[in-house]
């Protein structure tokens, strides 16, 4: 019976990638969009802090004071500039979307979802600090390779810019290596769904 259910939900989600593949795009496309402008906001609040005098630009003068100053910036714009646009847009998107449906179908995906037992080591989050990890692993290896490690946070060499350019492409690298085997998978595993039935 449990399969059976397993087979019915795996059913009701390929014809509902047939039938809306256009919104699933969509989607993609707009989480991808934001990314790429939370990032440009990133560096902006970056740039605004150096040039405004909120945080000394060299690491060495930093405090605990001028870090938590830094983080609550970045999440307030962040959350100003694109957390609110995007929650309103995909509410609004969603709310349109889903009010076009018709009826039989909202009844296909309203269905009780069955309950599932988290899998070893993949409970909520747990991957999401596998990555944070590796990037701190690449990370390291940037600052070795920069010249950088015996360095003391008070030497110009350890600016603002260079730990924040660092980590980028720490994240960036990770993302590039991890990315193109997960999106090559995706969409096999899409293209592969789509034509079985």
């Amino acid at each position: 019976m449990a399969e059976n259910e397993a087979e019915e939900e795996k059913e009701i989600w390929i014809k509902f990638l047939q039938r809306h593949w256009k919104m699933t795009l969509l989607m993609i496309g707009g989480l991808i969009v934001a990314g790429i402008g939370g990032l440009f906001v990133f560096l902006w609040v970056r740039d605004v802090a150096i040039a405004t005098s909120l945080v000394p630009p060299t690491l060495g003068q930093w405090t605990i004071g001028y870090i938590i100053t830094f983080t609550l910036n970045v999440i307030l714009w962040e959350f100003l500039i694109i957390g609110i646009p995007v929650i309103a847009a995909v509410v609004v998107i969603i709310l349109q979307w889903w009010n076009k449906l018709p009826d039989d179908e909202k009844e296909e995906y309203k269905k009780e979802p069955k309950k599932r037992t988290p899998r070893s080591g993949m409970t909520a989050g747990g991957g999401g600090g596998f990555v944070w990890f590796l990037t701190l692993l690449v990370w390291l290896i940037i600052v070795h390779n920069d010249g950088m490690w015996n360095k003391a946070f008070q030497d110009i060499e350890w600016s603002f810019y260079y730990l924040i350019n660092s980590s980028l492409a720490a994240f960036l690298w990770v993302l590039l290596v991890a990315g193109i085997p997960v999106a090559i998978f995706v969409i096999w595993w899409i293209r592969r769904e789509i034509t079985s039935t």
